[in-house]
């Protein structure tokens, strides 16, 4: 919290930007090597957090996992922004390739955690997670990073 604002001051401050009623352009996808490989780590990473899993053991993919499963999605999609923040010039291109790698992640991981009940609904929960929740989070991610509201990541 910054020091100079009041409690009450603070929490008005982060709702002050929320006035925005649309979300921040998307523009085209750019193939970067790096971040495929990114990706693929990432995939990796994952398969290594989840563990083995059997089809039978149905209690596994509750809501642990979907927790698991969003924070890990989460921490991604900052991973992805510092790495296309050098790799792509435009800022709504920087947008499409971060959200482009966040949709294959999705589709790896989600695909596995989400409860057996809501997969016929799972092609409008995809579209509404990317559309609305990926591209807000990004854009709020970025506004943080370009206020510096928090620290520069180390080396």
């Amino acid at each position: 919290m910054k020091e100079n604002l009041s409690i009450e001051a603070f929490a008005l401050s982060q709702v002050a930007g929320m006035e925005k009623t649309e979300a921040d352009p998307i523009g085209d996808v750019k193939p970067v090597k790096e971040v495929d490989t990114y990706v693929a780590t990432l995939i990796e990473e994952w398969t290594n957090i989840r563990g083995e899993r059997t089809w039978w053991k149905i209690w596994q993919r509750t809501t642990a996992g979907l927790y698991k499963a969003t924070k890990f999605l989460l921490n991604s999609i900052d991973g992805l922004i510092w790495l296309v923040d050098d790799l792509v010039d435009l800022g709504p291109d920087k947008k499409a390739t971060v959200m482009n790698a966040v949709d294959i992640l999705y589709d790896y991981i989600v695909r596995e955690a989400i409860p057996i009940w809501m997969r016929p609904f799972a092609g409008r929960v995809k579209s509404y997670i990317m559309s609305v929740l990926v591209s807000t989070a990004i854009d709020w991610m970025v506004a943080k990073y370009r206020e510096g509201a928090w620290k520069e990541k180390t080396a």
